[in-house]
């Protein structure tokens, strides 16, 4: 499934109008986007920091590298 699939942008509409918005907000905050998201960005990040563009530090997450102590 697509975030521009007919069926999947459905299931967050109801009989009451909603703002663009207030649509984007569920669809943004739904598994389904986080699904899509999650691994790409995560493999990116990771790649990043192999080339030392950016630092992970558990606890505190990730910042552009060369940041103060």
């Amino acid at each position: 499934m697509t975030i521009d699939d007919s069926a999947f942008l459905k299931q967050f509409l109801t009989e009451e109008y909603q703002t663009f918005d207030g649509v984007l907000q569920k669809v943004v905050e739904s598994d389904t986007v986080d699904e899509l998201l999650r691994e790409p960005i995560e493999d990116e990040l990771y790649f990043l920091a192999d080339r030392e563009e950016v630092e992970f530090e558990h606890g505190h997450g990730w910042r552009l590298a060369g940041g103060e102590e």
